[in-house]
């Protein structure tokens, strides 16, 4: 008489509230995935960062940039196996 078919999947529907009720939680919990502390490794991209945001950007452990693109101190470091000047005043390095 009937033929059953065969059910293994979703329908749309169930998806769709699914992704409902997820969202929904996401907004009402103010969850922030984007927020958290992260070292850049090019010094040049977080004082662009830096300046353009008007923040602070730590770019090593103990190093950072602030709003001007000013470094913090002044400061060698082994990057890479490359010795790494950080000079004051207007936020320049090099590498030798």
């Amino acid at each position: 008489m009937g033929k059953h078919l065969n059910k293994n999947g979703f329908t749309m529907l169930e998806l769709l509230i699914v992704m409902f009720v997820v969202t929904t939680l996401i907004f009402i919990l103010d969850v922030n995935f984007i927020e958290y502390n992260r070292y850049y490794f090019n010094p040049t991209h977080c004082q662009l960062k830096a300046m353009s945001t008007k923040s602070t950007c730590s770019f090593w452990k103990g190093l950072s940039y602030n709003s001007n693109g000013n470094i913090n101190q002044g400061k060698t470091i082994l990057v890479n196996n490359k010795k790494c000047v950080f000079q004051l005043g207007m936020g320049r390095y090099y590498c030798e």
